[in-house]
């Protein structure tokens, strides 16, 4: 397992306003307070993203890349559906990005797909601050 790291901004993309409020509060009693960016489908984190203005080189400092928490069951862009725009706008979104599902479903099926976008990882809610601490933490 990789040591939690530091990420300049977290985005959290998932259709249930109470997951924002779990997330944003588990990520406070870390010591996260800052660049916290929630989303309620894949197409408004999308159309966010299109609108950052990433840095070319792949270097990859401690704190220049972002965490994202990934839903995959949601309205409107669902988040297979927003890995494959993903990586259509950004094939070297591994770069950029530290991709991380969390969901509710432990169907084999959804792992076996996930699996197929070589992401982090994949966490079955409920989220808990231990969950959150083996992931990220603030900066020193």
């Amino acid at each position: 397992m990789n040591e939690p790291r530091y990420y300049h901004q977290i985005i959290l993309i998932d259709d249930d306003e109470f997951c924002h409020q779990i997330a944003k509060k588990f990520l406070g009693k870390i010591g996260i307070h800052e660049n916290i960016l929630t989303f309620f489908n894949g197409r408004q984190a999308l159309d966010h993203i299109k609108l950052l203005n990433l840095p070319e080189s792949g270097n990859d400092p401690e704190g220049s890349k972002t965490l994202i928490l990934l839903d995959i069951n949601m309205p409107i862009l669902n988040g297979f559906e927003f890995l494959e725009e993903l990586l259509a706008t950004l094939p070297d979104m591994r770069k950029h990005f530290d991709i991380h599902i969390l969901t509710s479903s432990s169907n084999q099926r959804d792992i076996e797909n996930a699996e197929r976008y070589n992401l982090e990882g994949y966490i079955v809610k409920p989220l808990s601050i231990d969950k959150l601490k083996t992931l990220t933490k603030p900066r020193a």
